[in-house]
This record gives structure tokens, C-alpha cells and sequence, in this order.
């Protein structure tokens, strides 16, 4: 096995694919078809005391939360030996709490360390070890997956909670108004929260939208995960239309949520930026003469705001095959160089990745439709479900076309965390206007597919 140190800048710690020291340049010779590097296992490990000021977190009783933004492919996660749990999912965020395994003036080792024998389940980037336009890898996982890179490839840190946290804040925009000439809008805003404490925290929730509109509720958080649902409206006289590229201007607005815990503790805030606009895929007549047969006029095309749109753009694909490496600057250009040359929608292709905020940001601000699906592709990358037998090309079992293949009930556990955590994730963006289920995979339209879409249509997810 080989064994690398990590290295660490404050509470912020970050670990790109590409490792310095012990593979070589990734994009010369042929080091990354070295099979050799990744077919044994690998572990990331480093030492971390705390602070003075987390020291004091920590003994006034706060929760201590390890939290990985990013790890591909199967690693297990301990801190001096003991096991925290496993990552399988390179589109989750995982938290461990560790509060107990914690002492102020320690030196303590965290270590991830990387097994093919974890199974994934197909949960990382699906052109990883290659593509049509991609190159070829020599290694796979054991269900014959193409593999590339795994890593830490987004941030890792320590988040200390006094009382409850604040994980999400997903707000969606519905229109209320019958007509675009006077509308009126409904924003619903769910706030997911994390509260570790062994009581109920009561407090306050307060939302404050930036047109002017207000609202507050007293809550009661129950231990663990819970959600609250608030509602602010605004009309026209109160805010302006986002519209796509060259239809009009890109508006948006901060929305910002604070809770206020009873007892004096300090009060959390969270903020995100929304926009207005009414997003129709229209299918229907055009005319009147349509029989049982069909008239062969029907049309399917997308209106915003009222309007018929004339969708022109291009499939995006990641921009790093090793993605831990990507550029904020580079994702800003692309989605600039798509407006500047006519574009008005960039696709997410399924085989990819979810993409960096970065992305989205840009695609707000310069108007450009995405049209985004879930990361579900062939080649063992497919949706599963505890209750629906898997019929795609590569099965878990790496038979092609398995009906008996059957995912483990945790790994259905887990790609429906996935959804609810990119869903919430992106939920503030106006750009998102259609979400697509997967990609060339073979399903049971009624089964697979529909199942794990089923599981993500709650009104406040």
C-alpha cells in the first residue's frame, strides 16, 4: 500500500487528486495508465490539534462535526484507529460527529484510506478511465467500471455547533399569477437543520427578502435532522423578471435566513440569491384538428416568462478528469464563451459530475439555461432501488441485461441521500429549468427511473 501525508491550512483542508511525490505528471509519458499506483490500496492520513479558541468549543460543550465535501470511490474514515464510517458516494457530503474522540492538547491522526473492495454502487463520475472523447484507463472497479483517480478532491474541516446547524437552505419560486402581465410569486424556502444536542432548541426563523418582504416563526428542532417550511411572496411591483441570454436582464435577489436560538446563544445565518421566472415545457396542438391519430402538428418547445425560446447551445462535460484540479476561472470563461457565441442553454451530461458552484453562479448572472441531469449513465453507473430488480446493460453483478440484480438496501439509502443533497444544493438557482432522470440507461420506465424520481418530488425536498 502506499501511505501520503495530507496537508493543511487552518480549518479549511483540501487534497487534490494528483499527488505530488509519488505519481508523476499525470498529462506526460504514460504515468496515468500505470496500473500498478492504483491497483493496491492508498491512504491519506495527517495530524491535527485544536486551537485554543475550538479547545474552548469544545469543552463549552459544542458538538464537533468532522465534514468531507468530496471523496471518490470507496474510502474508510477513522481518527487515531477508530473507525467513523465509510464513503461510497463522491456527490455526498459526509459528516461524522467526533466530539468524543476529541481532547484539547492532543495530537490526533485522521486518516482515509482507499479499498477497491468497497463497493461504490457506480456512484462516482461516470467518465472516469475514459470516454468517446476521453482517454482510456487500464483499471476498473470490480464490477468492471472504468476507473481513473480517486481522492479528497473537495474540502475537508472541523464544524463546531453550539446548538444546531444549519445544512441546507433550498428555496423554489412558483409563479401564483395567471398571466406574466401582473405576477405574483410564492417563494418557499425549506431549512434543513442539523441539531446534535439531546434536547429540543427552540428559537426563532426569521426570512428577509432583499424586495422588502419579511416573515418569522417561533420553531422547536427536535434532535437530529429536521426541516422547516416558511413562505414569503413577492409581486411585481416588488421585483423584475430574470430572463435568459438576450431576452431580457438577469435579476437577482438575496434572500437570507437567521435563526435565533432562545438562551442568548449567537444567531446562525445562511443567504442565497434567487431569481423570478416561470420555466414551461410545452407540449400541445398547435391547431384544432388533431384526431386519435394525431394531426402531426403538435409541438414541444420551452417558454420563459411567457415566451416561446428557441433553445441553442451545447453538452457540457468536466473540464478535469482529474476534477479536483478545476478552476473557478476556466468554469466562469466557459459559460461566458457560450453567451458571447449565441448560446442560451448548456446541457450537464448524466456521465459527468455535479458541477462546481462556480458554474451555476455564472449561468445566473449571465443568463444561460442549464438543462441538467441527475448522474446516472451506463457502464454500472445506474440508478438502483431496494424494491425494483436492476435492468441495465452493466448490472451490479457485471452481467449484462441481470434481472436478478438486486441493490443493497444501503446503496438505495444512499443514492436518495445524493438526490436530496444536490437538490437542495442547487435549489436557489433560477438557470437549473429542467432536471433529466439518466442517460442511455436501460429501465423499467415504470420501475427504476420513475422510482428514483418518485423519492424526490416532495413539495419541500
Amino acid at each position: 500500500s502506499l501511505s501520503l501525508s495530507l496537508s493543511l491550512h487552518g480549518a479549511r483542508r483540501r487534497q487534490n487528486h494528483l499527488i505530488k511525490g509519488a505519481v508523476g505528471r499525470s498529462r506526460y509519458e504514460m504515468n496515468w495508465r500505470n496500473a500498478t499506483l492504483w491497483d493496491q490500496p492508498w491512504r491519506f492520513s495527517t495530524s491535527f490539534t485544536l486551537s485554543a479558541a475550538e479547545a474552548a468549543l469544545l469543552t463549552s460543550s459544542a458538538e464537533v462535526m468532522l465534514a468531507f465535501s468530496g471523496i471518490k470511490m470507496g474510502a474508510s474514515i477513522s481518527i487515531d484507529g477508530q473507525l467513523l464510517g465509510t464513503a461510497t458516494d463522491q456527490w455526498l457530503r459526509y459528516l461524522w460527529p467526533v466530539s468524543h474522540l476529541l481532547k484539547p492538547g492532543v495530537a490526533h491522526r485522521l486518516t482515509v484510506s482507499f479499498e477497491r473492495e468497497i463497493d461504490t454502487h457506480g456512484r462516482f463520475m461516470g467518465c472516469s478511465g475514459g470516454w468517446d472523447w476521453a482517454p482510456m484507463s487500464t483499471t476498473t472497479t470490480p464490477d468492471r467500471s472504468p476507473t481513473f483517480s480517486f481522492g479528497i478532491w473537495k474540502s475537508v474541516s472541523l464544524e463546531f455547533v453550539a446548538s444546531t446547524a444549519i445544512t441546507h437552505v433550498a428555496p423554489r419560486v412558483f409563479l401564483t399569477s395567471d398571466t406574466m402581465q401582473d405576477y405574483s410569486f410564492d417563494v418557499e424556502v425549506a431549512v434543513h437543520f442539523e441539531t446534535p444536542a439531546s434536547h429540543p432548541i427552540r428559537g426563532e426563523l426569521k426570512l428577509e427578502g432583499e424586495w422588502g418582504a419579511k416573515t418569522s416563526h417561533a420553531v422547536t428542532l427536535a434532535p437530529g435532522q429536521r426541516t422547516v417550511v416558511a413562505n414569503v411572496s413577492a409581486t411585481s411591483a416588488d421585483v423584475e423578471l430574470w430572463w435568459p441570454v438576450r431576452m431580457g436582464k438577469q435579476v437577482l435577489y438575496n434572500l437570507t435566513v437567521i435563526f435565533e436560538p432562545e438562551g442568548g446563544a449567537a444567531a446562525l445565518h445562511a443567504n442565497r440569491r434567487v431569481g423570478f421566472r416561470e420555466f414551461r415545457l410545452v407540449t400541445g396542438a398547435i391547431d384544432d384538428d388533431a384526431d386519435a391519430n394525431g394531426s402531426g402538428n403538435h409541438t414541444m418547445r420551452w417558454e420563459v416568462n411567457g415566451k416561446a425560446v428557441f433553445s441553442r447551445g451545447a453538452n457540457v462535460v468536466p473540464m478535469e478528469e482529474l476534477e479536483g484540479r478545476a478552476s473557478a476561472l476556466a468554469l466562469r470563461t466557459m459559460v461566458e464563451s457560450a453567451a458571447a457565441g449565441g448560446m442560451n442553454t448548456l446541457r450537464i451530461w448524466g456521465g459527468g459530475l455535479f458541477f462546481y458552484d462556480a458554474f451555476y453562479d455564472a449561468a445566473d448572472e449571465l443568463g444561460l439555461m442549464i438543462y441538467h441531469d441527475l448522474m446516472f449513465i451506463e457502464q454500472g453507473h445506474g440508478p438502483c432501488c431496494p424494491f425494483y430488480a436492476c435492468a441495465s446493460g452493466w448490472s451490479n453483478a457485471g452481467h449484462p441485461y441481470n434481472d436478478s440484480c438486486q441493490c443493497a438496501g444501503t446503496a438505495a439509502e444512499t443514492q436518495h441521500a445524493e438526490l436530496l443533497h444536490q437538490m437542495r444544493r442547487l435549489a436557489p438557482h433560477p438557470s437549473i429549468v429542467i432536471w433529466d432522470a439518466c442517460v442511455r440507461v436501460f429501465v423499467r420506465i415504470a420501475a427504476l427511473c420513475c422510482a428514483v424520481l418518485y423519492r424526490i418530488q416532495c413539495r419541500a425536498c
